[in-house]
């Protein structure tokens, strides 16, 4: 067998093209199997209408100060809201140590991350299921605490206004007067 030095350049680049084409289709195949699999498990997450966020961390690329490197980066997984839809997402942030305004973030819904992230990110589904739960609990129990503050507020300012709740964009009734008001 030639070595790769021998064979002549266009042979090798259409050689390679060749092995990369059927490569692909079968990349494409596996790649829309795993999508279908993880849009099954987002659209059971969106019938529990959650509305909360939670991320888990994939991967990290740590600063080394001694380098004057002072740039951190991590991967996560997690149910978001991305683009106005919610479902599983994968972001990588990076984070500028010395200026945190030059941070930096992006985000996709799952089927659209990068395809090594997809595939770092399907070990963590069930801990990013376990954190969803967690979250989702705490925000209850947040909610219900607070509701004793929100119906006094409300039950104040209904006091305050004499029962009426003026509306906004709807017409007095026939022979309301401003001055019979006060």
């Amino acid at each position: 067998m030639p070595s790769n030095d021998t064979i002549p350049l266009p042979e090798r680049a259409s050689d390679s093209y060749s092995k990369l084409s059927l490569v692909s289709q079968e990349l494409n195949s596996a790649s829309d199997e795993l999508g279908k699999a993880v849009t099954q498990i987002d659209a059971a997450l969106k019938k529990l209408s959650l509305g909360v966020a939670v991320w888990v961390r994939l991967a990290e690329r740590r600063a080394d100060p001694g380098n004057n490197d002072f740039w951190d980066e991590f991967d996560e997984v997690g149910y978001s809201k991305v683009n106005g839809k919610w479902g599983i997402a994968i972001r990588t942030v990076g984070e500028d140590l010395q200026n945190p305004d030059h941070s930096s973030e992006e985000r996709w819904l799952f089927n659209d991350a990068p395809r090594a992230l997809r595939l770092l990110a399907i070990d963590k589904i069930a801990d990013l299921l376990d954190a969803l739960a967690t979250k989702a609990t705490k925000t209850k129990d947040d909610i219900r605490q607070r509701l004793g503050d929100a119906q006094a507020v409300a039950d104040a300012v209904t006091k305050a206004s004499g029962g009426r709740i003026p509306l906004r964009g709807i017409p007095p009734p026939p022979g309301y007067r401003k001055e019979e008001a006060k």
